[in-house]
């Protein structure tokens, strides 16, 4: 296996990683704030602060792939992650309550 084809191998799987890692950031903030039960402004700000992490932790991983650089692969590697996230593992920490659970319990029921 080449130099080139090992490097963009390790970009693609990184930045999965990446991509499943910053879902679970944003899912984490927001099953907080639906678990407080905070007003309307502490949301807001909460999911603010979930993108300011999501966006550090994208730039962490793309400057320990390639040096910070943004590549084409790099981006779409980490849209996968997130797609993966939202398609297996979206919903894990808020089973019982919150929109994604209720929404896949009644997508589920109204099948019958």
């Amino acid at each position: 296996m080449s130099e080139l084809v090992r490097s963009q191998l390790n970009i693609f799987f990184v930045m999965v990683t990446g991509g499943l890692a910053a879902g679970l950031v944003l899912e984490v903030f927001r099953v907080f704030g639906e678990r407080r039960g905070s007003g309307k402004l502490v949301r807001a700000l909460l999911e603010l602060a979930a993108f300011a992490a999501a966006g550090f932790l994208t730039s962490e991983f793309l400057f320990y792939c390639d040096n910070g650089k943004v590549s084409f692969e790099g981006i779409a590697s980490f849209i996968a992650g997130l797609l993966l996230w939202k398609k297996c593992f979206c919903g894990i920490l808020n089973p019982i309550g919150g929109n994604y659970g209720e929404e896949k319990f009644r997508r589920k029921s109204n099948r019958i």
